[in-house]
Formats: structure tokens, C-alpha cells, sequence
């Protein structure tokens, strides 16, 4: 069995790149492009993303929670595999389907024609990549590189073709490269634990029900994460929704930065799930929750303290209006991080199907019906207090279904050492930001000052995630000085 940590510093690797291959392209990006062409691609592709779900259904999901517990039988994943993929390749037809159908029958939707049907090339990759394979046996390794080596390559397309604000269609492209290019090589790769191949449709059937269930839940989630951007194209101009996409961007790397956790502990908490040992899931679990806690807590106050500064940085003067929405969203960061520890390390895992659809289904309403409410008066400020809200209703749905089973909270000590440390990283941040120097240098200064503080505070109060941290510090600083001594000996 594959290391948690290996897999885990893995994943954090892969999500650390996601904040800094951003800000690299970011920038450059919007500013060729300028907001009204940028909020062009970002409205595509929120249109595209529906129909991804559309084609993905919820076998990503599902395979992950049921493969996970056979993957060492070779007869019975190999069965399993073939027709769920078999599932996804009639999905994707019918996802086309639909795609032309709403094409043609939207006159909004129709002006974004071309666009949108060059950003769906992704539905084909990602449904013929069946990256899932690759978590179902916690293969993070490949998942990393091939991360890294794609956007290396995305980013040189990048500043070698995207040179005007025409360039859009360019632009959309090497999205679809930095996105999904990885899904051709998969192809190929995955054979080293299946030969995929399409079986009869009424061999699928048995499937079908928890599919359609956790698809349910998927294109809920999708609509109460997604649906603002969507019906900010419909009401707002292309410059509001480049400018707003700026803010959703920030809060949607940093969120998957920090679920990064969540994400390579799923397919082990499904393992021990599968071979009921519910108290390696349950310490696993409250673990998981901590380093949860103990990583969110820092990042949403650096986002909220330095929120201009971060928008002036990857986009401009002009997106700094959006500085309020970041913020918001900030805030939104903590319970869109428990929503997910909860409902996915929770409800997912225990077959809660329908609770899950229950929850998703909820805040997706509230979310369609406050942003369609607010939008019109008080703009992207109005998409960002909805998130904010969907995210709360489905963190708590979850969280009191989970506790009629288990005890998953924060201990005490933890949650008061976290609080604490948190009200003194945020005011050395303060602190930093109130020099007045350059603003960069005070966002790099805050993090290299109050963050290591953040965490000696932490481990002064036994935290054990602090003190996990500082045992592997020391260790890889002894082997660092081992190396050096043999190197000079």
C-alpha cells in the first residue's frame, strides 16, 4: 500500500504548482486579453463545465469509493472498469447532444457558438483519459508529473501565441491543452492496470442508480459553485465576469490547494471503510479534519488582509473592484472546506447517496435563486455572498449527518491553539502590510514572517500537526546535512 504522506506531499506539490503556474499565466493573461475578452473564455467555460458533468456523470466518484475496495482483484476491477467506462462514452454522446441542442436554442448562448463548442473538446479527452483509474490505485506520482510537464508546455504556448486581445480562441485551446492534454497520454498509461474496452449497454445497468444518484449530487455541486459566473454572462457584461472570474479563481486554487488532504485520503478512508476497520478511519479521519483546520485558518487571513493586492498582482488596476467578492469568498473558503471533508469523507463514503443529493440539491437552489436576486442590484459582489451562504448550508447538512454516527470535530486544544495563532498571523500581517513598501514584497514578507510564527505557536501548544511537521523539518534537515558531509568528506 502506497505511502499517505508520499501520496499527500504529492498532491500538495501538484496543488502548490496550481497557485504558481496561475501566477505566472495570470497576469500576462489578463492583461493581453483585457477583461471583456478574458470574461468571454471563463463564461465558455463555465457553460462547458455542466456538460463535462453531463459526460462524467458520477463515475469519477463512484469509482473511487467502490473500486478502491477490490483494486487488488484483477478479474473483478477489470469487469468494473469496462463498464463504468462504457457508462461515460454513452453519457459523452448524450452530453454532445444536449450541448448542440442548447447551441441552437439560446440566442445568448449561440453568440458564444464557436467558443464553447472548442472548449468542449475536453469532454472527449477527459472521458477517454478515465483518469479515475489513476486515484482508484493512489498512482499521485504519474498524476504530478504529468500535471507539471503539461502546464510547462501550456505556459510556453502561452506567451509564444497569445500575443493581442484576439487571441482568445488561442487562448481556449491551450486551456484545453493545460486541462485535459494529459488525458491522451492516459490512454496509453492506464493500461498498466486495465485494457478499457466498451461492453453492452445491458451489461451496465447494475450500475446505473448509485451513477445517476452521485451525478445528481455532482451537477448540484457544479451549479452551486459554477452557477454564478453562468448568470453573471447572462445579466452583466464580459468585463464583470473577467473581473469576478479573477476572484473565483483565487478562491477555487486555494480551495483545492487545502483539499489537496482530502483528496488523497479518500481512497484510503474508502480502503479501511471497505475492510471495516472504522477506527483506522475514524483516526485517520479526525486527522485529516485537523490538518484541515490547522492550513485553512492562515491562508483565508492572508487572502483576506492582501485581497487588493493579490487581484493587482494577476490581473490589474482594473480587477481590483473585485476586492470585496474575494474577500467574501475568503470567508466562504472555511466552510467550502469542511462542506467538502464532510460530505466526501463522510457521505460519500458511507453510501449517504441520497443525503448527499439532499445537501447539494439545497444550496444549488439557493445559490441559482440568490444570485438571481442579487446579481441584478448589487453585481459580482451579490455572486460572492451566494457562494458564501451555499457553502455554509451544505457544511452544516453535512456535518449533523456525520455526527449521528461519528464524532468528527476538532478537538479543543486544536481548535483553540488554531484560533489563537490565526489572531496572531493575522496581525502580523497587518503589521507587514502597514510598512507601505512595495505591495508584493509586504504579500511574501507576511508569509515568510507569520507563517513559520503561526506554526511555532502551534507547536508550542502540542498541536500534533505542528509537531508532525517539525519531526519531518528536522528529519529532512539531518539528511540534508548528511548529504553535504559526504559530498565534502
Amino acid at each position: 500500500m502506497k505511502s499517505l504522506k508520499i501520496n499527500a506531499t504529492l498532491n500538495v506539490i501538484q496543488n502548490i504548482c496550481k497557485i504558481i503556474f496561475p501566477l505566472v499565466t495570470i497576469p500576462y493573461v489578463c492583461r493581453v486579453l483585457e477583461a471583456s475578452n478574458f470574461g468571454k473564455v471563463s463564461f465558455g467555460n463555465s457553460v462547458v463545465r455542466y456538460f463535462i458533468l453531463l459526460a462524467a456523470l458520477g463515475i469519477p466518484a463512484y469509482a473511487q469509493r467502490e473500486a478502491s475496495a477490490f483494486r487488488d482483484d484483477k478479474n473483478r476491477i477489470s469487469r468494473f472498469s469496462n463498464q463504468v467506462f462504457s457508462i461515460s462514452v454513452y453519457s459523452t454522446i448524450a452530453s454532445y447532444t444536449f450541448l448542440f441542442i442548447a447551441l441552437f436554442s439560446s440566442s445568448k448562448l449561440s453568440d458564444y457558438a464557436i467558443l464553447i463548442i472548442l472548449q468542449s473538446a475536453t469532454i472527449i479527452l477527459i472521458t477517454l483519459g478515465a483518469d479515475w483509474i489513476n486515484v482508484v490505485y493512489e498512482d499521485y506520482f504519474y498524476l504530478t508529473v504529468r500535471y507539471i510537464i503539461f502546464q510547462l508546455i501550456s505556459i510556453i504556448l502561452l506567451f509564444m501565441f497569445v500575443n493581442t486581445a484576439n487571441d482568445y480562441y488561442i487562448y481556449a485551446i491551450i486551456n484545453i491543452i493545460a486541462t485535459a492534454g494529459g488525458d491522451v497520454l492516459n490512454i496509453f498509461y492506464i493500461r498498466k492496470y486495465v485494457n478499457l474496452k466498451l461492453v453492452p449497454f445491458n451489461e451496465t445497468i447494475e450500475h446505473f442508480k448509485p451513477i445517476m444518484i452521485l451525478f445528481c449530487v455532482s451537477m448540484t455541486t457544479v451549479i452551486y459553485i459554477n452557477s454564478d459566473i453562468t448568470i453573471l454572462g447572462f445579466y452583466l457584461s464580459d468585463d464583470d465576469v473577467g473581473v469576478y472570474t479573477i476572484a473565483s479563481n483565487i478562491y477555487s486554487v486555494v480551495k483545492q490547494v487545502i483539499s489537496a488532504v482530502i483528496v488523497v485520503s479518500l481512497p484510503r478512508l474508502a480502503y479501511y471503510l471497505g475492510h471495516d476497520d472504522n477506527e483506522a478511519y475514524m483516526k485517520l479521519a479526525l486527522k485529516v479534519l485537523n490538518t484541515l483546520i490547522i492550513i485553512s485558518v492562515p491562508l483565508i487571513c492572508w487572502l483576506i488582509i492582501f485581497s487588493s493586492d493579490i487581484l493587482q498582482l494577476l490581473g490589474g488596476y482594473e480587477y481590483i473592484r473585485g476586492q470585496q467578492s474575494l474577500i467574501i469568498l475568503s470567508v466562504g473558503l472555511l466552510f467550502a472546506v469542511l462542506a467538502g471533508f464532510y460530505a466526501n469523507g463522510y457521505l460519500l463514503l458511507h453510501k449517504k447517496d441520497k443525503i448527499f443529493l439532499m445537501a447539494t440539491t439545497i444550496s444549488a437552489a439557493l445559490n441559482i435563486g440568490l444570485n438571481l436576486f442579487l446579481i441584478p442590484f448589487i453585481g459580482i459582489v451579490g455572486a460572492a455572498i451566494t457562494t458564501l451562504i451555499a457553502e455554509f448550508v451544505m457544511t452544516f447538512i453535512s456535518f449533523r449527518e456525520a455526527m449521528k454516527k461519528y464524532r468528527l470535530v476538532v478537538g479543543r486544544s486544536e481548535l483553540f491553539s488554531a484560533i489563537i495563532g490565526g489572531g496572531i498571523f493575522l496581525l502580523m500581517s497587518i503589521a507587514v502590510k502597514s510598512v507601505n513598501v512595495d505591495s508584493m514584497l509586504n504579500m511574501f514578507v507576511s508569509l515568510f514572517i507569520a507563517l513559520p510564527l503561526y506554526f511555532w505557536f502551534l507547536k508550542c501548544m502540542n498541536n500534533p500537526f505542528a509537531n508532525s511537521l517539525w519531526i519531518m523539518l528536522v528529519s529532512v534537515w539531518k539528511k540534508g546535512i548528511g548529504v553535504v558531509r559526504i559530498l565534502y568528506r
